[in-house]
């Protein structure tokens, strides 16, 4: 009997504060203010979502720290090198060069040089320079100043400017 009625009396009080509840968010719904009902949303879930299991205050402070370290050692990189990007970016560019071959070699109708590499990529050559190279022939490619690039042959001490094809 006891049983029965303990679990009646939970049924009820269940179903007043379900009603309760739908009260409460009845209410928070007719708020216009979407800051005002927010803070109306956020009072009704506070007491039922308790925190389980915070993180430990030191390991906040230790990835925070962690973070700082960072972040300084990067501003330290860019005080470092602060005025020379330009001329670091040049030294890294100045080793970059394309050694192939030349697998074949023809002129379009203004005389100007068509060549394929032995990798398949197809050159032209942009300038109206003579160059005497023939298919076999070693040569390097370059990059210049503004997105162009040069194609020289070792030993020669001429290049070519060349835009790429395919």
């Amino acid at each position: 009997m006891k049983r029965t009625i303990y679990a009646l009396f939970l049924l009820v009080s269940a179903g007043a504060l379900s009603q309760t509840l739908d009260k409460q968010l009845a209410d928070c719904r007719i708020i216009n203010d979407a800051t005002k009902r927010l803070v109306c949303y956020d009072n009704i879930a506070k007491p039922a979502t308790p925190v389980e299991n915070p993180r430990p205050v030191e390991a906040l402070t230790e990835s925070a720290s962690v973070k700082q370290v960072e972040a300084q050692s990067r501003t330290d990189e860019r005080v470092k090198n602060f005025g020379l990007e330009q001329k670091i970016a040049a030294e890294q560019e100045l080793d970059e060069k394309l050694y192939s071959t030349i697998s074949k070699l023809k002129t379009d109708l203004r005389k100007k040089l068509i060549l394929q590499l032995e990798n398949g990529q197809v050159w032209q050559q942009s300038d109206s320079q003579i160059f005497r190279i023939k298919e076999g022939d070693k040569i390097y490619l370059e990059r210049g100043a503004l997105g162009s690039f040069f194609l020289g042959k070792e030993g020669i001490n001429k290049r070519i400017r060349v835009k790429r094809i395919s």
